[in-house]
């Protein structure tokens, strides 16, 4: 098995960041309705707009989790503003895999989740 998909599992079968923080200010929900894929992430923002905590829980595939788990990881401590400017490639960099059109959806759920709370004004 090649080392990335490995790491994919990896990331699937222990995700870090997995679960609900507490006090967040702010969370989004993001389902795919092609698969069956849901998330909820949470953000905890520092005063400097910084993603202070970050967490999510949900239901998916082995590559919506591991996406959201590789992405949590690289968000902490980043800007609020390198999270709004992830792209598919940046996403499709931390996987380094190729992905059909279906399952490049699985693996956007936690940007785009992302993206949703900023989206929304609340943070």
């Amino acid at each position: 098995m090649n080392i990335y998909r490995e790491a994919i599992l990896s990331h699937y079968h222990q995700p870090k960041n997995w679960g609900r923080l507490k006090n967040y200010d702010c969370q989004a929900k993001m389902d795919n309705p092609l698969c069956g894929d849901s998330l909820t992430v949470y953000l905890k923002l520092d005063a400097q707009k910084k993603i202070k905590e970050i967490k999510f829980k949900g239901v998916g595939c082995a590559i919506a989790i591991a996406s959201a788990s590789m992405l949590s990881e690289t968000l902490i401590n980043r800007p609020q503003s390198a999270a709004q400017k992830m792209s598919e490639r940046d996403i499709l960099g931390l996987l380094k895999i190729k992905l059909s059109p279906i399952r490049l959806k699985c693996a956007m759920l936690g940007i785009l989740a992302v993206k949703k709370c900023f989206k929304a004004g609340v943070v």
